[in-house]
């Protein structure tokens, strides 16, 4: 069953603690200002990860923050 919303309801800190705790599997995708961030999960784990914004992915934010 789909859930939808906004993140007025949850945060996305909160959404992706949420996803990890019950082990969800699944696709999120956040659409703000333009830009659209997605996210694959199984099992609760982050698989896949893309960004409408080259600077925004994930492996470009980790590189920036010496990960």
């Amino acid at each position: 069953m789909p859930i939808q919303g906004t993140l007025k309801a949850m945060s996305v800190p909160e959404l992706l603690m949420w996803i990890s705790q019950y082990s969800k599997t699944g696709t999120l995708e956040i659409r703000s200002a333009g830009m659209t961030e997605t996210m694959a999960f199984e099992n609760g784990a982050l698989i896949f990860s893309s960004s409408s914004n080259p600077e925004a992915t994930l492996g470009r934010i980790l590189i920036t923050n010496g990960v």
